[in-house]
């Protein structure tokens, strides 16, 4: 996913604010560089812990979410495997999730809302 730093992060391990295609995001960066505020560079998108289904809130309706020191993660469900992962779409980007429980039903193509305070960038280096 294409991001731009909104404050400069000196190393890895600081939390680092990026705005993205689908909305400004707050995680962990992960990388060995120092980021600028103002930089443009590719990440990989990674949500630590696994999931309930009652966590993805559906998008449709909803106008804002107070996220506080989380993410508001707004991307679509494209695919749910057997071993309970989900593949979200996150811009152009897909992050896959851990989940907890079974899915409650077909979910394939919903629009969701994930807040979380355990994402990380980790640069793709592309």
């Amino acid at each position: 996913m294409r991001v731009t730093a909104l404050h400069d992060a000196s190393e890895t391990g600081k939390i680092l604010t990026v705005s993205s295609g689908s909305g400004p995001l707050r995680g962990v960066w992960r990388g060995k560089s120092p980021i600028h505020a103002g930089q443009t560079f590719d990440v990989e998108l990674e949500i630590r812990r696994p999931r309930h289904w009652s966590d993805l809130i559906a998008a449709e309706g909803q106008q804002s979410i107070s996220e506080g020191v989380a993410s508001v993660v707004r991307g679509c469900i494209v695919e749910v495997f057997e071993d309970r992962t989900v593949a979200l779409q996150v811009g152009a980007s897909i992050i896959l999730l851990e989940m907890i429980d079974e899915s409650p039903g077909e979910s394939v193509g919903d629009p969701v809302i994930l807040v979380a305070d355990d994402l990380e960038f980790y640069p793709t280096e592309i």
